[in-house]
């Protein structure tokens, strides 16, 4: 399990800093569904690692959050141009000193620290969970402000 948590987590990093993030991770949830069904369901640490690889690669380019390319315009309209390339140098350290941290984090959360027979949130509280993190992205991204009151 240790494994695929870090492959799930470095690829989804990898990916959403080419392929926009949300469309990534609507199409990993039923990936992630059927490997968590492997482990019994109750297998949080995967979905974190979706959720944090899928995050934290939006940092990786210019392209990879609407945030980034509207900072990217914005900064454009006011005489500073920020390239490609330029963005992803600076934007690769983040991506990899962050998804190091998380994968510390993961490694250290769920696969030290639980205990035998813990696994945190149920998978059902899993998927709502990332649910609400999905449509709150959907809606933040779209421009509809946020999705919660």
């Amino acid at each position: 399990m240790t494994r695929g948590a870090f492959l799930i987590l470095w690829v989804s990093a990898g990916l959403s800093g080419v392929v926009d993030n949300i469309p990534y991770t609507a199409a990993m949830i039923p990936v992630v569904r059927e490997i968590d069904s492997g482990f019994g369901g109750e297998s949080d640490v995967l979905w974190w690692s979706l959720a944090l690889g899928a995050d934290l690669g939006g940092n990786l380019t210019v392209i990879a959050a609407s945030a980034n390319v509207l900072v990217a315009n914005l900064a454009e309209r006011g005489g500073q141009r920020i390239r490609f390339w330029e963005f992803f140098r600076f934007g690769s350290l983040v991506t990899v000193g962050t998804t190091t941290v998380a994968m510390g984090y993961l490694w250290l959360r769920y696969l030290i620290l639980a205990q035998p027979g813990q696994v945190g949130l149920s998978n059902r509280s899993s998927e709502r969970m990332m649910s609400l993190a999905f449509a709150a992205n959907v809606s933040t991204s779209s421009g509809g402000g946020s999705a919660f009151p």
